[in-house]
């Protein structure tokens, strides 16, 4: 049983395998996804790296002012602000 948040030894154990698991799996897949460019000679020029960063730099920023702000929205109503005919029900 739990008391309160602290977590049982065999809790810790348990989560401590999972993060593993999922960092092998991070890695795993970041290694065939480099095998694969090595293997098929994909290039990605600077302005696909400007453009991925910019998309991320857009979203992160909505997340943000959505976390700092005193009324919370839910994700898929990030822009309801800015469009009238847009409704979100919660």
């Amino acid at each position: 049983m739990m008391k309160g948040l602290s977590m049982g030894a065999q809790e810790a154990r348990a989560a401590l395998w999972l993060f593993r698991l999922n960092w092998l799996l991070i890695l795993t897949a970041s290694l065939f996804f480099g095998l694969a460019l090595l293997l098929t000679h994909f290039r990605v020029y600077p302005i696909g790296y400007l453009a991925v960063l910019v998309m991320a730099a857009i979203c992160g920023w909505f997340g943000y002012q959505n976390l700092k702000s005193e009324r919370r929205q839910k994700p898929r109503c990030a822009f309801a602000r800015w469009r009238k005919s847009f409704s979100c029900s919660r």
